[in-house]
């Protein structure tokens, strides 16, 4: 009995040395098994019951779906329902876990499927601004070519470089904007 808590304090102190060592790193940069972790958790814990509640929640909407076949049928049988409030709690609640999966889980990988979830459960709530706005962020903050968004792959550009996206991203702005005024 004494080797055994002899080999286990053993395997303890060593275990708590290796985890201390750590290497430096910059501030929002996670290791392999943060991202695991995040990763694991983001997915299995927000993103998959949320896809879960919304499967069911197409299947009562499209239960309660009356085709008339004197109008025009609509291409996707939920969008012709007349009450979606039937289905707006679990929308809410859709709403409700990826957002917590996209504050809790930064550094996931998960984060801009949730962000579409949650725009889709927006739709179905027939909340259109919303939902246009969360599309609107989703396509600024997860755009791979915009030098301050989320997935800005190419970090190693030069000044000059840089200086010419965001020139460019200023010129569509102002061609934009004068099409508005138009």
């Amino acid at each position: 009995m004494k080797k055994f808590f002899k080999l286990f304090f053993t395997i303890f102190l060593i275990s708590i040395l290796f985890i201390s060592c750590v290497t430096k790193r910059k501030k929002n940069e996670t290791t392999k098994f943060g991202k695991f972790y995040h990763n694991t958790t983001a997915y299995y814990n927000g993103y998959w019951n949320s896809k879960e509640i919304l499967k069911e929640s197409m299947k009562t909407l499209r239960l309660a779906n009356v085709d008339n076949y004197n109008k025009i049928l609509e291409v996707e049988d939920f969008i012709s329902i007349d009450n979606p409030k039937m289905v707006k709690a679990d929308m809410d609640k859709i709403i409700e876990k990826v957002t917590t999966v996209a504050q809790l889980h930064e550094p996931s990988s998960w984060v801009d499927d949730c962000y579409v979830m949650m725009a889709r459960a927006q739709y179905l709530k027939q909340e259109y601004e919303t939902c246009e706005e969360t599309l609107k962020y989703f396509q600024e903050d997860f755009n791979p070519s915009n030098p301050y968004g989320r997935n800005y792959k190419s970090k190693k550009l030069k000044s000059k470089e840089a200086k010419k996206v965001k020139e460019a991203a200023k010129e569509e702005k102002e061609k934009k904007r004068k099409k508005k005024l138009k």
